[in-house]
């Protein structure tokens, strides 16, 4: 149960192979062992090939990265490893507070001094790139969970609209607007301009 406007972090622990189903990797019975590296080498593992067909763990990487999310591989819950990634998670800023962002956005303002007027009237249409790479098609992206060591890349594309030349030495600024919510239930924006003269 969450409370209303409120951000969450949902957290699965999810522990052994895939016993039933297509993903299955190995079966119920104790007496067969888990397959070893050496055995999926040898080709002596009897579910892998069809397994891995089905869902791979890499394939796991399309639901956690856009939500921001961890994923970490070990032995068994109690290994150092899996304590120490859990603990990290959960670190404290030196008020007290989690150090995470919930329910973000990324807004990205673009402001070239020779077209301002056309860029103002329609800034949503022509802030976005001709030729999308990855999640284009906008200037604003949602961003689920946010922490001191979020890192994201943006690419630019310069258009040489109507083939005018482009003008040499023109200013020009990008201003960046992440807003989310910080732990304390506080709604807060980052602004950071960058200038070109």
């Amino acid at each position: 149960c969450t409370f209303p406007n409120t951000g969450a972090r949902i957290m699965m622990f999810i522990g052994g192979p895939a016993t039933q189903g297509p993903g299955m990797v190995v079966g119920d019975e104790l007496k067969t062992p888990i397959r070893s590296w050496h055995d999926i080498e040898k080709d002596n593992a009897k579910y892998v090939k069809k397994g891995t067909k089905v869902i791979l763990v890499f394939k796991s990487f399309c639901f956690i990265r856009p939500c921001r999310g961890y994923m970490v591989m070990g032995d068994s819950f109690n290994t150092s490893l899996f304590k120490q990634t859990f603990q990290r998670v959960f670190t404290k800023d030196i008020h007290g507070q989690f150090k995470m962002g919930f329910g973000g956005t990324l807004e990205i303002k673009v402001r070239v001094k020779t077209c301002h007027v056309v860029c103002y009237q329609e800034r949503r249409f022509m802030s976005r790139g001709i030729e999308e790479i990855g999640s284009g098609g906008t200037c604003q992206w949602k961003i689920c969970g946010l922490s001191p060591t979020t890192t994201l890349a943006v690419y630019f594309e310069v258009v040489n609209q109507h083939n005018a030349p482009i003008p040499q030495g023109g200013r020009g600024a990008v201003q960046f607007v992440t807003q989310y919510q910080h732990p304390s239930g506080q709604r807060r924006i980052r602004v950071t301009t960058i200038a070109r003269k």
